[in-house]
């Protein structure tokens, strides 16, 4: 039995993955992403809010959210580039959920942005459903600087 379940267990992680290798999937999401950050760097406010997912927006209203993004812009200028740091795949019941770090430069400082993608099962839409925004307050001394999220 128990060689059983390790079979049938083998064969269904098998199954997960034979639409689509991992490095695809990988992929896929950072292509979803530079798209993500492409709208920023355009300031098309409507283009970043519709990558957003309903679950994003159950914890943040998309008024709240828009504010937020405009306030980071005004607090650090445009953003001018973006480079990966890390990123993870984190398998659940409902789809998978990426989440990628970015260090991106805007044109007064830089920020570490990290951002959470869910993929549903079967290869719907992706969208994103988290968003940390990491920076230093610039109005602060610099050694009494908290570090600010947003």
């Amino acid at each position: 039995m128990r060689l059983s379940a390790r079979l049938l267990l083998l064969v269904i992680c098998a199954a997960s993955f034979a639409g689509c290798s991992l490095p695809e999937k990988r992929m896929r999401v950072e292509r979803f992403l530079a798209g993500h950050y492409d709208a920023v760097r355009q300031r098309d406010t409507e283009g970043i809010l519709s990558m957003y997912g309903e679950q994003f927006f159950a914890a943040t209203p998309r008024e709240v959210w828009r504010e937020k993004l405009s306030a980071v812009e005004r607090e650090l200028g445009p953003m001018q580039s973006f480079e990966l740091r890390g990123w993870n795949l984190e398998a659940l019941p409902n789809g998978d959920a990426y989440t990628f770090v970015y260090r991106v430069r805007y044109a007064r400082q830089e920020a570490e942005e990290k951002l959470t993608v869910h993929q549903p099962p079967g290869g719907g839409a992706l969208r994103i459903v988290g968003h940390l925004i990491h920076y230093d307050d610039p109005e602060d001394e610099p050694s009494q600087r908290p570090r600010r999220s947003s």
